[in-house]
């Protein structure tokens, strides 16, 4: 099937997908991805394997791994299916468990909160043109975008 997709002879796309190339390219012309499930995998390969990822100090640096199965994003997208939306990421059910068939699902950030002991939860809101973060009654910080006040949320929480 890959190969019709793609014009390329059977035996070359069996060889590549073995060796980890995607058919889906990267990005298209107006620089989105064309499966928004693309990107968080990629996010996922990036922060578990490459010390110099984002991240990497809170995923691969304390062990976490991905699965040898979804270092191939066919296979990866066939074992959890579709981003359900925007809003979705990838949620480990065990946090201290591996990116895996079974301890794996897609939920949004409100659900991937609920993981968290109490004390531990964080809560961001829009104040004019900042997000502001909180713990409890601990302030983190006022911030230009939603992602970099959840990113100073879980260096926060990594910390303690």
């Amino acid at each position: 099937e890959w190969a019709e997709l793609t014009g390329r002879p059977a035996t070359s796309v069996l060889r590549d997908l073995q060796r980890g190339w995607c058919p889906w390219p990267r990005r298209t012309i107006d620089g989105r991805s064309k499966d928004s499930a693309y990107g968080c995998w990629e996010n996922m390969i990036q922060r578990c394997s490459n010390p110099n990822a984002a991240k990497y100090d809170l995923y691969g640096g304390k062990g976490v791994s991905v699965c040898a199965r979804w270092k191939q994003f066919p296979l990866f997208l066939a074992d959890m299916g579709p981003r359900p939306s925007l809003e979705h990421s990838i949620d480990r059910l065990d946090s201290s468990g591996n990116y895996e068939p079974g301890n794996c699902r897609w939920a949004t950030y409100t659900q991937q909160s609920r993981n968290l002991p109490t004390y531990k939860r964080g809560s961001i809101t829009l104040s004019g043109r900042k997000f502001t973060a909180r713990i409890g009654d601990t302030y983190i910080g006022n911030f230009k975008t939603e992602e970099e006040a959840r990113d100073a949320l879980d260096v926060h929480i990594s910390q303690t």
